[in-house]
């Protein structure tokens, strides 16, 4: 078994996706991300998401409202050390608030669920490209994978509600991202036990 070291690979480009320049570069990724995810292919599966979230309505029926214990429990299953959203908040600033913030969130949390509103901030998110391969071709747009950098606010509210989210959909048994105890590295590890056995 080898293994590809990236610790000579340099991370300093000049282009990327034949832009140069800072200002260049950012506007190509945004015309990049742009294509991405406003393309048709996505559009099919509207429907299919619509469906769902009317499915998990029923469990949203029973949900009752945030305790502050709730709010502990979801603060503190957050990871430290992970960058800031769009409003430069780190999670850190949660985690070490004490118990009077974990008060205060309870309430705004409970005020969304009474009033059925939130706020267009807890929606924003920086969209950042990752290098998928550090000792591929850096210059290629394609060797790029996007990430969403969510506020930290958000993800502790998204805990929350993910108790009250399930999906039974086939499909989901194929899925390894995103998925609870479950990663893509797991698929991926089963991908390469499976090509070395064959091998």
């Amino acid at each position: 078994m080898y293994k590809i070291s990236n610790s000579k690979v340099s991370c300093h480009l000049d282009s990327v996706g034949g832009a140069s320049g800072a200002e260049n570069v950012v506007n190509m990724w945004r015309a990049h991300f742009q294509v991405m995810y406003n393309s048709n292919a996505c559009a099919k599966y509207r429907n299919v998401f619509n469906e769902k979230v009317l499915a998990s309505l029923n469990n949203c029926e029973n949900m009752r409202q945030f305790r502050v214990s709730d709010i502990v429990t979801a603060i503190n299953g957050q990871k430290c050390g992970k960058a800031a959203g769009a409003d430069g908040v780190q999670m850190e600033a949660f985690i070490h608030g004490g118990p009077r913030l974990s008060i205060y969130l309870c309430i705004l949390f409970n005020l969304f669920l009474e009033h059925g509103y939130v706020p267009d901030v807890f929606y924003q998110s920086t969209i950042i490209p990752l290098v998928k391969c550090k000792s591929g071709e850096l210059a290629d747009v394609n060797n790029y994978r996007a990430i969403a950098l969510s506020n930290s606010v958000s993800k502790i509210l998204e805990t929350l509600l993910l108790d009250y989210i399930d999906s039974n959909s086939p499909s989901d048994e194929y899925q390894f991202g995103f998925r609870k105890n479950l990663s893509a590295t797991m698929c991926t590890h089963v991908f390469k036990n499976t090509v070395n056995n064959y091998r």
